[in-house]
């Protein structure tokens, strides 16, 4: 158990999270497409799966731990499931990677969450130096931002890379 989930996120390198409800600042895939990632994943990848609670769900704030967010197939409008059910359906959507294994296309290795979300508080803090954010579009922008950046699962090669782009203070002219 972690009083925190920055602490109970910091060492898995690829985090999923379960949310039926729509945001702006977040994109969201499917089960399938969760579970398509996940088969192309290098074989000891450290993956975790987020879930709320099942009155309130993640909150914006959770959503900044994971890579990827992922809605569950359902037949009617409820906004969501038990969380035991969303659990089984996810869990029970992997196992049957088996059955179905990997195009072999493998992507490289991510880094832990904590390295990958430290790179984005840099950037963040770069383009707040540059005024792109501000008081007006920060929390927007920097969910915008850690969807983005999250989504790419950074190794360490794209870290050096983001760093580099991001440390030269890119300007327009």
């Amino acid at each position: 158990l972690y009083d925190k989930l920055s602490v109970a996120t910091a060492d898995l390198e690829v985090v999923f999270a379960a949310s039926s409800k729509k945001r702006k600042s977040y994109s969201r895939i499917s089960l399938e497409d969760a579970v398509g990632k996940i088969s192309r994943l290098p074989e000891k990848t450290e993956v975790g799966f987020l879930f709320g609670n099942e009155r309130t769900g993640l909150t914006s704030e959770e959503l900044k731990y994971s890579n990827y967010r992922f809605a569950l197939p359902q037949a009617t409008e409820q906004p969501s499931y038990n969380l035991a059910a969303a659990v089984l359906i996810t869990l029970f959507r992997i196992y049957s990677l088996s059955e179905h294994p990997a195009d072999g296309s493998q992507l490289e290795k991510p880094l832990p969450q904590n390295e990958q979300l430290a790179c984005i508080e840099i950037i963040l803090g770069k383009l707040e130096e540059k005024g792109f954010l501000h008081k007006t579009n920060k929390k927007h922008t920097s969910e915008m931002v850690c969807d983005l950046f999250g989504r790419l699962c950074m190794t360490e090669k794209d870290r050096r890379l983001l760093l580099a782009m991001f440390s030269k203070g890119i300007d327009r002219e």
